[in-house]
């Protein structure tokens, strides 16, 4: 301390005599009056400073940017030269930086599939995540696949022990950034209930089929662990978020069990980038910083400066969302020499399946899924998903690249033995697709894992009912039938319609 020093360089003067004791005095004089002076460049409560950075459902989307040819556009160099910048000015004023990401980020790619998750496991490493959250869209993640992955994972959903379903994961969370002691918790989905949308949540988790997971709720036993401890910032991360034009009671709740920030995460269509500013979201007892990725093609960073007052009052001081594009920054170089180093494993990959001489419609890949699946377990009916096949074949070269993206799914392939009229219940289901010709007599579906654990909730069926038949997983097998079957894909050759 500045008059500490001073006071026991004058006792210590008492000791010397004549010019030894006029230097040493003013030489500790002048060390305090520079020690004075840096302490007063720290701002006042300036280690109570945070700003908030969160990305989410990068899906993947994380290619050697050599690969234009295989990768759709990449963002990740943007999002990697944006927090360079944040961090540097953070230095600067003092403020400590938490870097989140709220979900669906691990997974989804021909990268991700290729290198198993490994280039997002880089990413996030060379970036220094803070925390990692998982998704609906997480839920194929083989555990080993984020061993290396240095972020605290959280995860919203539990399995039939009230366990976070993903292993090693958390549901609460607490960590140190400098001096600021932060609390982290995971949610999915608010409290909306999985009866009420039960194709926006996941059925299970790591490929078991035999117990449904949920969505956490009660976050008490969570928290008990840390109730006698003192945090500067308490935050709960809700990844799919809707646009609310009231406060829900859900956040209130948040607010009675002592959470003071929300990360909030949702999918916005609109390309106006008026309409998907940050908004304040005034009146409500807990402040929100709200991400997006617009219209499904481009990411955002969300940005939250906030501060905590020696009084305990917390203060938002701006709040944004940052376009990733060249319109706000420079790409950076470094982040993409580190994700270089999967280009040949994934060009290497990307074979040529077959050439068409015209586009082929997602409702045509769907007619070929419902074939393949119907060849995995001959004699049960095939059931999918009307919505999962998510992009159509251009004609040319059709590579693997282009078979994931129509249908990025990982899990496992499923028969369910189920009675006939069961079946004829599912068919009369307008969000499933089944062929109309499908045997009265059938005594089983064939299916994703997914849709087979909706199947077994839904008419409580015993485990003893689900059988896994193709364990390398959705992608993979129709891959593979794909290229034992060449005829399946002769009349788009052909080019007829």
């Amino acid at each position: 301390m500045p008059h500490a020093s001073h006071r026991n360089g004058t006792m210590s003067c008492k000791k010397i005599q004549g010019g030894a004791c006029i230097a040493i005095w003013l030489a500790m004089a002048v060390l305090a009056i520079f020690s004075f002076g840096s302490c007063q460049k720290e701002p006042l409560h300036a280690k109570r400073k945070l700003i908030l950075l969160h990305t989410g459902r990068l899906l993947g989307n994380v290619y050697p940017t050599s690969l234009k040819g295989v990768a759709p556009l990449q963002y990740y160099p943007f999002i990697s030269a944006y927090v360079k910048q944040v961090r540097k000015e953070a230095a600067e004023s003092g403020a400590e930086v938490l870097l989140l990401d709220s979900g669906d980020s691990l997974q989804g790619s021909f990268a991700t599939a290729i290198t198993g998750g490994k280039n997002m496991v880089t990413f996030f490493n060379a970036m220094r995540y803070d925390a990692v959250f998982l998704g609906n869209l997480d839920a194929c993640l083989a555990p080993q696949s984020l061993q290396d992955l240095k972020a605290t994972i959280l995860c919203p959903f539990l399995d039939k022990d009230n366990a976070p379903a993903f292993p090693g994961s958390r549901v609460v969370h607490s960590l140190q950034k400098g001096s600021l002691q932060i609390l982290l918790a995971a949610n999915f989905h608010g409290e909306t209930s999985p009866a009420s949308f039960p194709m926006h949540f996941p059925a299970h988790y790591n490929h078991d089929i035999r117990y449904p997971v949920h969505p956490a709720r009660d976050y008490r036993p969570f928290l008990q662990p840390f109730q006698q401890s003192v945090f500067d910032y308490r935050i709960m991360n809700w990844f799919k978020f809707e646009s609310y034009e009231q406060c829900p009671p859900f956040v209130s709740k948040i607010a009675a069990l002592g959470f003071d920030l929300i990360t909030a995460h949702r999918i916005y269509s609109s390309k106006n980038t008026d309409a998907w500013a940050a908004k304040n979201y005034d009146g409500w007892p807990v402040p929100v910083s709200q991400n997006i990725r617009r219209n499904n093609a481009g990411y955002t960073v969300a940005r939250m400066d906030v501060e905590r007052k020696s009084n305990g009052e917390l203060v938002v001081t701006s709040r944004s969302i940052v376009e990733m594009s060249r319109n706000s920054i420079d790409p950076d170089d470094e982040i993409e020499k580190q994700i270089e180093v999967f280009a040949e494993q994934i060009r290497g990959a990307n074979r040529t399946v077959a050439e068409l001489p015209r586009p082929v419609s997602e409702k045509e890949i769907l007619t070929l899924c419902l074939a393949f699946l119907s060849d995995c377990s001959p004699g049960s009916v095939p059931i999918y998903s009307a919505e999962s096949i998510r992009s159509q074949w251009l004609d040319g070269s059709l590579t693997t690249a282009a078979v994931y993206e129509s249908m990025p799914w990982e899990s496992p392939v499923v028969r369910v033995e189920l009675t006939s009229d069961k079946i004829k219940e599912l068919a009369a289901d307008a969000s499933l697709a089944i062929p109309a010709n499908f045997s009265p007599n059938a005594s089983s579906v064939v299916t994703s894992s997914y849709l087979a654990a909706l199947i077994k909730n839904r008419f409580s069926l015993p485990d003893s009912a689900l059988f896994i038949v193709r364990e390398e997983g959705e992608f993979r097998a129709f891959l593979a039938w794909l290229s034992a079957n060449p005829q399946s894909l002769s009349a788009f050759r052909n080019g007829a319609q």
